[in-house]
């Protein structure tokens, strides 16, 4: 029976090399899926080229911009200096001078929108993701993960102002809604402000995944109330790396028990290439095991009632009411 890792990645800069290897390896996985997100301005081509090899349609992409990569990206054409200025709190002369130059956040999404575009055509699944709000994120002093630094990197105290992160989040809103395909959401430390704009934005997005949830009992009672009286299809989707810690168990079932079975699914979290590619398969499956089995524990299911009942929830992001 097919399970689908409802939220994974590939790191930052993948070498185009490695996509062909990655999806060789992908097939001669048994029985999976993978919805896989895009974050930035260089992990979008590597999916691309991915989903071009995708013969047995296991990969299910994700388009967006993450929050951690929300200050590279510009709404005007103005100098690096004066985005980075704008976007960002406590921006210092050596930050500046590694920072890249910003990308036009129109441009990207053209090209975003113009790969939906055919993918849709040709009966393929899609999403937007993954996109959000996160008002603890420190933007290291590389500049951004992932970037060819030359030391390791370390946090700053320089923050993306949560106004830019809440543009470039209301702008990949829009499109979510235009193309009408479901949304994969990150949230840390902004439930609320992130649940406004959701409220606000979102009304034609068919289904609305919150990745890893990290917000409270009372923060997911409220979406889930809001959302049941809207006719309104919502997921919660977790981790073990986030939501399968032993300090948050006790959290995690009073919120499982809260939960529609239905609304349940189940995710790593972590960059595919980095854990099949290097000799880390047995981890990235054990990571999926391991909140399968949590989840199954908590509900009184089966194994085979919990794959079922997964496989089913993942299914059905993608049909209508």
């Amino acid at each position: 029976m097919v399970i689908c890792d409802s939220h994974c990645h590939i790191s930052c800069q993948p070498k185009n090399e490695d996509a062909q290897k990655l999806m060789n390896s992908l097939e001669g996985m048994a029985l999976q899926k993978y919805n896989i997100m895009s974050t930035n301005p260089w992990d979008l081509d590597f999916l691309l080229s991915l989903k071009g090899m995708d013969h047995q349609n296991l990969v299910i992409p994700y388009l967006g911009i993450h929050p951690w990569y929300s200050h590279l990206f510009s709404f005007t054409t103005i100098t690096k200096k004066e985005h980075y200025t704008a976007v960002l709190s406590e921006l210092t002369p050596e930050l500046l001078e590694v920072l890249p130059e910003p990308v036009l956040v129109d441009k990207h999404l053209q090209k975003i929108e113009k790969f939906a575009s055919s993918l849709k055509e040709s009966g393929q699944l899609l999403g937007i993701g993954e996109i959000g709000l996160d008002k603890l994120f420190r933007v290291p002093n590389s500049g951004y993960f992932g970037s060819n630094y030359r030391q390791e990197p370390k946090l700053t105290k320089s923050k993306v102002r949560i106004e830019h992160q809440m543009a470039i989040f209301k702008v990949q809103l829009e499109l979510a809604e235009r193309i009408r395909v479901p949304v994969s959401l990150h949230c840390v430390k902004a439930h609320g402000p992130l649940y406004d704009v959701i409220r606000d934005h979102s009304k034609q997005c068919p289904h609305l995944i919150l990745h890893s949830y990290s917000g409270s009992l009372d923060q997911a009672q409220r979406w889930i109330k809001d959302f049941k009286k809207q006719n309104r299809k919502l997921s919660f989707s977790f981790s073990k790396f986030v939501n399968g810690k032993p300090e948050k168990l006790g959290d995690f079932k009073a919120l499982l028990d809260a939960l529609d079975e239905l609304q349940i699914l189940v995710e790593t979290d972590y960059p595919l290439d980095e854990y099949i590619l290097n000799g880390k398969q047995d981890e990235y499956s054990m990571a999926m095991e391991s909140i399968q089995t949590t989840i199954g524990e908590f509900k009184g299911w089966s194994p085979e009632f919990s794959r079922h009942v997964l496989n089913m929830n993942s299914e059905n992001i993608y049909t209508a009411h």
